[in-house]
């Protein structure tokens, strides 16, 4: 992204956190500037095999210029590749994005995947996601020290008790920490730390636990920053 786009996107209508849970396709950033959902997709229906395929991913866009920042999934040539190479004769698959907060520095989104297979029934999955506007996807420990802190206060925030494994008693709820589906949503006093916990049972549903971000120990040289 060239520096004159950066500058474009650091004052307008930013920070930006949408009203609703499934969040927007578009945020105008500055006079110049919108940030955009696009999509690329394919279908194949030939020699016994079908294939339908989605992506979604989002660019930046001003007055004569485009740069696409990123994918939430392979794109279609490659997908193709790797379907054909499975041996399926069937397979469907879509991965959508919805912008749900924005800053002068990372995007935060809404990610979900729908999948189908040769005789499987249709399966969803939903999570988080944040990006810097390089298009580098991050992970909690590029934001916070997932320390004993950090487990104690998502402990609290989950209502597990102290003792055990919480990797364990979350399994067993249904859902999995993943390290990637989280949101940084600022705050006036202190930014919100958004962790939606996908369910491992194929289902589109995330528990959804928020945490002072101020209160736990931020990653040394975060890159939020």
């Amino acid at each position: 992204m060239t520096e004159a786009l950066v500058l474009l996107c650091s004052s307008f209508s930013l920070p930006f956190v949408s009203e609703g849970p499934s969040g927007v396709l578009s945020v105008r950033m500055s006079p110049e500037v919108t940030l955009e959902v696009i999509a690329s997709d394919t279908s194949v229906n030939a020699g016994g095999f079908t294939f339908t395929y989605r992506v979604e991913g989002a660019r930046m866009v001003s007055r004569g210029f485009a740069d696409t920042l990123f994918w939430v999934g392979p794109l279609p040539r490659e997908a193709l590749s790797a379907a054909a190479l499975s041996g399926a004769g069937y397979l469907y698959e879509t991965r959508t994005l919805r912008i749900l907060n924005c800053t002068e520095t990372y995007v935060g989104g809404l990610v979900e995947v729908e999948t189908a297979r040769d005789g499987r029934g249709e399966s969803s999955y939903s999570a988080f996601r944040t990006w810097l506007l390089a298009g580098v996807p991050l992970d909690l420990d590029a934001v916070v020290q997932t320390d004993s802190l950090f487990r104690s206060a998502l402990r609290s925030a989950l209502g597990a008790p102290e003792a055990g494994n919480l990797d364990s008693w979350l399994w067993l709820k249904g859902f999995w920490l993943d390290s990637q589906s989280f949101l940084v949503l600022p705050e006036e006093e202190s930014s919100i730390l958004r962790i939606g916990l996908p369910s491992w049972k194929g289902l589109d549903s995330m528990l959804i636990v928020d945490l002072d971000l101020g209160s736990l120990n931020t990653a040394h040289g975060a890159m939020l920053d």
